[in-house]
């Protein structure tokens, strides 16, 4: 099945893609946290430079993706109160500086990842995993974008990309949700191997030179 899967990321997003992710995420997460295509649509639009989708090519459909955002501070504040209930929509999402060469910092909050039933046990998952590693590093090292930290908030069966990073569970919000947060990158990345340990090394060592 490996042989037919394909990442695509930001505007490689494509309208039927989107469709097949509103779909997944309502048979997961339930309507209440399923928002509209309209608000996917306007959100992608502003940003979507870590919002990765997977596609199986041989049956031209989506069996997985992870949408992560850049938020603006009072936004990203809103991720991690208990309190707060309302969806994020485009003015809460940052457009990024591409003409400064110097290093830029963001908040980032994760705030969806889903992996088709039938597909659990294939290996998409730690595809994601991967590709949004890459996804990080490329924004580092292609345009000077780093993050200074990272937020969730989840249902239990979005949980585990927060645990595969090391975040940390900070409390709950008022939707039953858990809400994790680490500083970029989470210290547990450091002591990983491969694609983990390669993003916080290429971290420490840029924002170290400033």
């Amino acid at each position: 099945m490996r042989q037919n899967l394909r990442v695509v990321r930001g505007r490689e997003i494509r309208k039927e893609d989107l469709v097949q992710i509103i779909a997944l995420n309502h048979l997961v997460y339930g309507p209440e946290a399923t928002a509209s295509l309209e608000n996917v649509e306007r959100v992608l639009a502003k940003n979507g430079e870590t919002c990765l989708v997977v596609r199986d090519e041989a049956r031209g459909k989506v069996v997985g993706y992870m949408s992560a955002l850049p938020l603006v501070p009072e936004a990203f504040q809103r991720i991690l109160d208990e309190e707060s209930e309302e969806f994020l929509d485009a003015d809460d999402v940052v457009e990024y500086d591409f003409s400064d060469p110097k290093p830029k910092l963001y908040h980032l909050y994760l705030a969806s990842v889903v992996v088709e039933t039938s597909c659990q046990r294939s290996g998409i998952f730690r595809f994601l995993y991967v590709s949004f590693l890459d996804a990080l590093l490329a924004l580092g090292r292609e345009n000077s974008i780093f993050f200074r930290d990272l937020a969730a908030r989840t249902l239990p069966q979005g949980e585990k990309i927060c645990l595969a990073l090391g975040m940390n569970q900070i409390g709950n919000s008022c939707r039953n949700e858990k809400i994790y947060y680490s500083e970029m990158p989470p210290p547990f990345l450091g002591q990983s191997s491969g694609k983990g340990k390669e993003l916080a090394r290429f971290y420490a060592e840029t924002l170290q030179r400033g």
